[in-house]
């Protein structure tokens, strides 16, 4: 039997066993429909999967799994899916439209889907869209933001000797405010806004020393 064939009675079969999914006609009905023919193709012997969609593509997004990070076995690019088309699949290297009229909306179309098999045009397939399977799983959590290197006591003592010197011009001995002004100048360079140390301490210094009735 010809691929195409195999994957019309598949989609064929889903729909016999379950017609009421594809009567309603919402995406999670169409993704169910989907999930079915991938299982019955899979126990053929065929290497059927989902085809990963990313954010702003028409899809349905599985309670648990998504997003993923997923290889493209034709590309070995690796691309954050956020879910999985709700009518569409790979087989081998080939993709099907199972569903004709399929609703990627949430609400009831008020016209059904039908099941079939339509080989879509290669030209049509998206890099970023790979095959994914399964689509059980975890949720891949976001990455840690980067942590600033640690720079050194060296760069530190530059800051403090600043601050123990505009203290004694003032006469003043150093207090609790020497911990805010050392943390704010820090702070500015390794993660908000200053491009260098010495821009920080600059800026946070005319404060620190118009506090303490410095020029």
């Amino acid at each position: 039997m010809a691929i195409a064939q195999q994957v019309l009675e598949a989609s064929r079969q889903a729909h016999r066993e379950t017609p009421e999914r594809l009567q309603l006609n919402r995406n999670v009905d169409c993704f169910h429909h989907t999930k079915r023919v991938v299982a019955i193709l899979r126990s053929q012997g065929l290497s059927a999967s989902f085809v990963g969609k990313t954010a702003g593509e028409g899809q349905y997004t599985p309670p648990s799994g998504f997003p993923r990070a997923v290889v493209h076995p034709g590309t070995g690019q690796t691309i954050q899916c956020s879910g999985v088309s709700h009518d569409a699949i790979w087989v081998g290297e080939a993709q099907f439209d199972l569903i004709a009229n399929g609703n990627d909306g949430s609400e009831p179309l008020g016209s059904p889907g039908i099941p079939v098999a339509n080989e879509i045009p290669a030209q049509y397939y998206r890099p970023q869209n790979p095959p994914v399977y399964p689509i059980e799983g975890a949720p891949v959590p976001p990455p840690a933001p980067a942590k600033p290197p640690y720079p050194g006591d060296t760069i530190f003592d530059q800051v403090g000797a600043v601050l123990w010197a505009d203290y004694a011009e003032a006469g003043r001995t150093p207090d609790a405010q020497v911990g805010r002004w050392f943390g704010r100048t820090i702070y500015d360079w390794l993660v908000a806004n200053e491009p260098t140390l010495e821009a920080s301490i600059t800026k946070h210094r005319a404060e620190w020393r118009a506090l303490l009735g410095l020029r």
